[in-house]
């Protein structure tokens, strides 16, 4: 008896079994695999991504992104989707558009906090770029002024429109980049860098080749890599490339990437035992033109007396650009004295960078050197720190050269009386 009754348990169990899987398998008949599903959502969000980033073709990738939504209801996607929307409508100039498409992902998806973080701030910055009547009738009236205003003026407007941050105040800054004075060029390239638009970057290509002032070129330069935003990779091997115009280009960036991975990448290099003095000498005043006083002792490991004399120079101008001046100068002013041509070359240019007296009174002397490679280094230097040559011709005649030079030693006092 007992054993039917286990028999008879035994074939409830089965039957109960059997019919869970039959419940589960009919449940599923009519319906996609989860799985599966989960599959088809991540491919069609990936092609919308592609038709973004790939393609650049932002308003095929906002119907995409809809369509995604629309679809997938319920993807984890769908957050990520309604983001890239709005940066898509950004792109597009349709920034009140794409305000509205930010703040639609804290509505939707309100337990996403990653993705409404960063549409919020989306959609504070998108609302910079939108501009009201009053804005447009005061932009108008800027650019009028802009026309026939005095030099102190236009710099007081292109001040203006750095604070408005507004994409539409561009035309009148790129017609200030053509202005006569300097200063009026260095304040529209200043408000065209904070205003941070990459559409500026095709009117500024024209002006990397400046004839006239080397410091606006720099500038430009600069400016131009800010707003490419190019990655630490990138400088680096502009850096240490071979060709001499992006290698200035990334040198002028180098101050955008203070505190950022460039910097350890720097040291990293600078550490490299197998770097030549030359390599490490150049390491180190890419150091210094960062700014990021944190590496100032790393540098002051290289200015040790025991270094190569190279290394020890270009170490000493880092430390004083990372503001060691104190103890750097010695050792600059030490380089005067060198024996070495070359050297002592390299320490006068390093003071006249700084801004020191020693360096310039050098360099001024040496354009009365007999060696024509001395005469042609200094004018060069000068060249490149003040933007001038004052007449001064390193194959002119003796007397030729002694009158520019005059001029040149004039000039410095002058400045150096300012």
């Amino acid at each position: 008896m007992r054993k039917w009754i286990f028999r008879i348990i035994r074939l409830l169990i089965i039957a109960m079994i059997i019919g869970g899987l039959a419940y589960a398998a009919a449940k599923t008949v009519g319906r996609p695999d989860q799985a599966a599903e989960t599959e088809r959502a991540t491919r069609v969000f990936h092609k919308a991504l592609i038709l973004e980033a790939g393609a650049g073709d932002h308003k095929a990738a906002i119907e995409a992104y809809r369509k995604f939504i629309s679809e997938f209801s319920t993807s984890d996607y769908c957050p990520r989707a309604q983001y890239r929307i709005g940066l898509c409508l950004k792109r597009l100039g349709k920034y009140e558009e794409a305000a509205r498409a930010f703040e639609l992902v804290g509505k939707r998806y309100p337990e996403k906090a990653d993705y409404i973080n960063r549409a919020r701030r989306e959609k504070e910055a998108v609302s910079l770029l939108i501009i009201t009547s009053e804005q447009r009738t005061h932009l108008d009236m800027l650019a009028k002024e802009a026309g026939s205003a005095d030099a102190t003026r236009k710099e007081n407007i292109a001040h203006e429109l750095s604070h408005m941050k507004i994409e539409a105040g561009l035309p009148i800054l790129y017609a200030m980049l053509n202005d006569s004075d300097v200063k009026v060029r260095l304040a529209a390239l200043s408000a065209i860098a904070d205003i941070g638009s990459r559409k500026a970057l095709p009117e500024l290509q024209k002006h990397l080749n400046d004839p006239i002032s080397p410091k606006f070129r720099f500038e430009v330069k600069r400016t131009v890599a800010r707003l490419k935003l190019l990655t630490p990779s990138e400088i680096m091997v502009m850096l240490y490339g071979k060709n001499a115009e992006r290698r200035e280009l990334a040198r002028a960036s180098l101050p955008e990437y203070k505190k950022s991975p460039l910097v350890d990448m720097l040291v990293l290099r600078l550490g490299e035992s197998a770097r030549s003095d030359g390599d490490r000498s150049l390491t180190l005043i890419y150091l210094g033109l960062t700014g990021d006083r944190r590496k100032r002792s790393v540098c002051a490991e290289y200015m040790k007396p025991e270094q190569p004399e190279l290394v020890h120079l270009s170490a000493a101008c880092a430390v004083a650009m990372l503001g060691g001046k104190k103890d750097a100068l010695p050792v600059l002013k030490n380089g005067l004295e060198s024996d070495d041509d070359m050297l002592k070359s390299l320490s006068a240019n390093y003071l006249a960078m700084l801004s020191l007296d020693d360096g310039c009174n050098v360099l001024i002397r040496d354009l009365q050197s007999e060696d024509l490679t001395r005469r042609k280094k200094a004018v060069q230097s000068l060249r490149s720190l003040s933007g001038k040559t004052l007449g001064y011709d390193p194959v002119a005649s003796e007397d030729a050269r002694n009158t520019a030079a005059r001029r040149w030693t004039d000039w410095w006092k002058r400045k150096t009386e300012e």
